[in-house]
């Protein structure tokens, strides 16, 4: 247990004349790290840039395996920078300092250790083109606070304001001013090491510079002398809700935070002077619980409980290649739309996933054209100049299930419709997809192995009920 009396005997004296003695310590550690860091910028910037050089070795999975596609003309390169800036410190550290100890911490910075007179954390923040690097977005877990005690004999900081160029919002450190450890007083040192590269092209992205920045003591930066008052953009809100804020200000639109993301698993809630921080994945349990107790009622029961247990399981996952940056221009490239072929969305009353399907063919070079039912029944349409019909999703006719029966009637029982679609089958230069609603419309009508004697049936569903999940497909290579 800690020594109640010990403790606020340390923070009075850290805090006399205004902080003297703890600014001389960040002062002197600042110096410290500086020149270790200079003896090996050389080989950083040898080791970052290699991660060019070894592209071959990881185009295909990274950095897509991580959740991120590249931006624009760049790859995520956060996991370049800071991986390869956090083992250099790791081995430096224990060389400049004294007594270096690795202890444990549930959260803090990147890279967090003792000394003899102190506990420092230092966190690495890639800084790529897109981020403003005169800012340093800051998380509550890598600030100090002013460390108090409450009544329960823990240490607790005050809720302070963050102050960015446009916004202002109440902040709660959640780092100690300091700790002890065995009877000594250590000092919490925070750091931000921002590593700042430029883009060349994709993939060709070097190391320009580093920059180390000391964030004051939340002892020097909230009490004492309170050097937050004199501080701009070192504490500062993330660009999204800077953005906001403006579009909103602009429209003249009043509007009020509610929260803001945080790099962990939890849902924290401050309110009269307390946090509560909810574990994500234990209370999602907890919702779907209630779930899963319906789902019984309405399915056949193992079904339901392999939905509970695998609900949290998301093994889809995208690759794309390493050339692709997202752009319309980059995707459509310089197609001739007068030379492309026809590709002709079909609908029917009820369907509603039309646009979608368009915009997406639009985007692989096609020239599309949106016919209903009516233009075929009708006679208006009669899919001559067509390559490629998209029978599209929905529920046409009703929402139920083999809803599809009524859009297939539309084709059998209309002499136009039936032969239009009859003439654009019996042509070999022709594709079709039929997607959720549309794939049962191309069963109904028999499109899906038509010389097969037997012919392919959709049945219900084992477990009884509709199923809406995603999917994995893996296109084989084939001579289609």
């Amino acid at each position: 247990m800690m020594n109640i009396t010990d403790y606020n005997k340390a923070r009075k004296f850290l805090l006399r004349d205004d902080c003297k003695e703890l600014l001389t310590l960040e002062e002197v550690t600042t110096h410290t790290l500086i020149t270790a860091l200079l003896s090996i910028s050389k080989q950083i910037k040898e080791d970052f840039d290699s991660a060019t050089k070894l592209r071959p070795f990881w185009e295909e999975y990274a950095p897509v395996q991580r959740g991120h596609k590249p931006r624009g003309e760049a790859f995520p390169w956060g996991e370049v920078g800071e991986k390869v800036v956090e083992g250099y410190l790791y081995s430096l550290v224990p060389n400049v300092f004294d007594d270096v100890r690795f202890i444990g911490l549930p959260y803090g910075h990147d890279i967090r250790f003792s000394t003899n007179n102190a506990f420092i954390h230092i966190d690495a923040k890639s800084t790529g083109p897109t981020d403003d690097q005169n800012e340093v977005v800051s998380s509550p877990n890598q600030v100090t606070g002013t460390g108090k005690i409450n009544s329960k004999q823990r240490v607790y900081n005050d809720t302070e304001n963050m102050i960015g160029p446009q916004v202002t919002r109440p902040f709660l450190p959640e780092l100690p001013p300091f700790y002890i450890i065995d009877g000594n007083v250590l000092p919490t040192l925070t750091f931000y090491l921002k590593i700042v590269y430029s883009v060349r092209d994709l993939g060709n992205q070097p190391l320009e510079y580093l920059e180390l920045i000391c964030v004051p003591n939340g002892l020097a930066l909230f009490d004492g002398p309170k050097l937050f008052q004199n501080v701009s953009g070192l504490l500062t809100p993330g660009k999204d809700e800077k953005t906001v804020k403006k579009v909103f200000a602009d429209a003249g639109i009043v509007y009020h935070v509610l929260g803001e993301m945080i790099p962990e698993n939890k849902l924290k809630l401050h309110h009269g002077g307390q946090t509560f921080a909810l574990d994500i994945a234990r209370y999602r349990d907890v919702w779907y619980q209630t779930s899963y107790l319906f789902d019984q009622k309405q399915t056949e029961t193992s079904a339901a409980y392999l939905r509970f247990e695998n609900f949290k399981r998301q093994d889809l996952q995208f690759q794309f290649k390493r050339n692709f940056s997202g752009k319309i221009k980059n995707i459509v490239g310089n197609t001739n739309r007068n030379q492309s072929p026809v590709a002709a969305i079909i609908r029917e009353k009820g369907v509603n996933g039309d646009r979608e399907m368009a915009y997406a063919l639009y985007l692989a070079g096609f020239r599309v054209k949106d016919i209903h039912m009516t233009d075929l029944i009708s006679g208006r349409e009669d899919l001559s100049d067509v390559g490629f019909v998209v029978f599209v999703g929905g529920f046409s006719n009703s929402d139920v299930l083999g809803s599809a029966k009524g859009w297939a009637g539309a084709f059998l029982y209309n002499e136009k419709a039936k032969k239009a679609l009859d003439s654009f089958y019996g042509r070999e230069d022709t594709l079709s997809l039929g997607v959720c609603n549309g794939c049962q419309l191309m069963m109904e009508l028999g499109l899906v192995y038509p010389e097969h004697p037997e012919k392919p049936r959709m049945l219900v569903n084992s477990s009884g009920k509709f199923e809406s999940g995603f999917v994995n497909v893996n296109i084989h290579e084939n001579n289609s």
